[in-house]
């Protein structure tokens, strides 16, 4: 099976700010990722997965500076629902600390990144895959096995 990644870059908001994916797998990053950006910055990913697999997202580097920050500086992800046409918030992660692994319920999900002029930290890198159909395993390779 070949794979694709297609990220389009929002140019208007800068570089590697925001984009939409439509693929088993791909991987994305903070803007200017791993160099620090101080700057007032909200950007946003969507990431959608074949019907019928759900998206799940990893965060294989996360850095978002000190927790006293967290007001400020944060990762948002939401789940859209294709029928009734809206996001629903399901975590939000900050702070030096790397995330739990995100599994969402359905196959599309947005990644919302904000970040302030206090900023501190080196940003992140994150991984999205499908979880195939009865969910019990990943598409992409080499991640979780069986």
């Amino acid at each position: 099976m070949e794979i694709f990644v297609i990220f389009i870059n929002a140019d208007r908001l800068g570089r590697g700010c925001g984009g939409r994916f439509f693929n088993d797998v791909g991987v994305f990053t903070s803007p200017f990722y791993p160099s620090n950006q101080r700057k007032s910055t909200s950007c946003r990913w969507d990431i959608t997965v074949p019907v019928g697999n759900v998206v799940v997202i990893e965060f294989q580097e996360f850095d978002l500076g000190p927790a006293s920050t967290c007001g400020t500086d944060f990762v948002t992800i939401y789940e859209h629902d294709a029928i009734s046409e809206t996001d629903k918030f399901r975590v939000r992660y900050c702070g030096p600390e790397k995330p739990a692994i995100f599994e969402a319920k359905t196959n599309s999900a947005s990644v919302v990144y904000k970040t302030s002029l206090h900023n501190g930290g080196t940003g992140w890198l994150a991984r999205f895959m499908s979880k195939g159909p009865g969910h019990s395993r990943l598409i992409a390779q080499g991640m979780y096995g069986p």
